[in-house]
């Protein structure tokens, strides 16, 4: 039991980690330094992701905030995208090396 238990831990963080390709809404979008997009599954969990250089050019230079943002015409679109929970090795500006973020590691628009 013992050592069922540890495998069981490990087993559960693998699927987080390792998701497979899903659907889901864009929400929003948009960043200053570093891109990420807002997605919801189909049961209704919302995500933060980071792009990082996996999304095209889907953003708009907003002099008013003076971000990027997301264009209009992708919110509510349905993507199938593969996210992962990594650690951020100094990919994202701000978060540690060691914190752990959601990545995109591929994704594209769903016609």
């Amino acid at each position: 039991m013992k050592k069922l238990i540890p495998i069981l831990f490990l087993c559960s963080l693998s699927s987080v980690s390792f998701a497979k390709p899903q659907t889901y809404t864009v929400l929003n979008g948009g960043g200053i330094d570093d891109l990420g997009l807002g997605l919801k599954n189909n049961k209704g969990k919302e995500y933060h992701v980071y792009c990082d250089q996996k999304c095209g050019d889907w953003f708009e230079y907003d002099e008013e905030s003076q971000s990027e943002t997301l264009k209009q015409k992708y919110i509510g679109k349905k993507v199938m995208a593969e996210i992962k929970f990594e650690n951020n090795r100094d990919r994202i500006a701000g978060p540690g090396a060691n914190e752990t973020l959601y990545f995109i590691k591929q994704i594209k628009f769903i016609k």
